[in-house]
């Protein structure tokens, strides 16, 4: 994403309590919000991977956040062979839209109990980016060569849902911020378009520790 010229923040929290991990999130974007790079943020899309996914549904539900999109890669919706504990609270009650990206391989998002959940969203928006044969770390197979191509489509997938938000919003020309992440997400030929010219910005990342 820094890559295409959106702006990026990278933040790592050790403990894996999701309460502190929710506070660190909320530190880190106050902390932005007053970096000069980021003075004409306008948008904000939260993306997590499995308890950072987790993470960016707590706060997205949370107004003072005001989160407007949000991408969750191999969210754990149950722990391991427990596919009636469900971890979908704020998950079903969010507004926004989302993105999820998943693989078939995924013992934390079995295909019944994320059907159903699906079926729940209250989004505006949902999508579903699914990695044939991936595992929780969206790993298709032992190979590099594998790996890395699935890697590329999730990327693409990713960049198209960030871009089909900003072309949403009345100001095209505001700034996005990424914290942080059959129904696949395709581009569109304006999307296309819009890669291309990003793929020329400069990469912007503003990395941040959470102890």
């Amino acid at each position: 994403m820094g890559e295409a010229g959106y702006l990026c923040v990278r933040y790592t929290a050790k403990a894996p309590n999701l309460s502190f991990r929710v506070r660190c999130f909320r530190a880190v974007q106050e902390a932005t919000r007053r970096h000069p790079e980021a003075a004409n943020v306008k948008t904000w899309i939260a993306i997590g991977h499995s308890m950072g996914a987790r993470v960016s549904s707590a706060v997205a539900f949370l107004s003072d956040c005001h989160i407007d999109a949000c991408i969750f890669l191999s969210y754990p919706l149950h722990p391991p062979k427990q596919e009636e504990t469900l971890r979908d609270l704020p998950l079903t009650d969010l507004t926004q839209p989302l993105l999820f990206v998943r693989g078939t391989r995924d013992s934390m998002s079995s295909p019944a109990p994320f059907e159903q959940v699906v079926g729940r969203l209250a989004a505006s928006r949902v999508l579903v980016h699914t990695v044939e044969g991936g595992d929780h770390a969206l790993k298709v197979s032992k190979t590099f060569a594998d790996n890395a191509e699935a890697l590329e489509v999730v990327n693409t997938a990713l960049l198209d849902f960030v871009m089909s938000i900003v072309a949403r919003s009345p100001d095209l020309n505001h700034t996005t911020k990424l914290v942080g992440a059959g129904r696949e997400v395709t581009a569109s030929e304006g999307n296309k378009q819009m890669r291309q010219k990003c793929s020329a910005s400069p990469k912007r990342r503003v990395k941040r520790k959470c102890a």
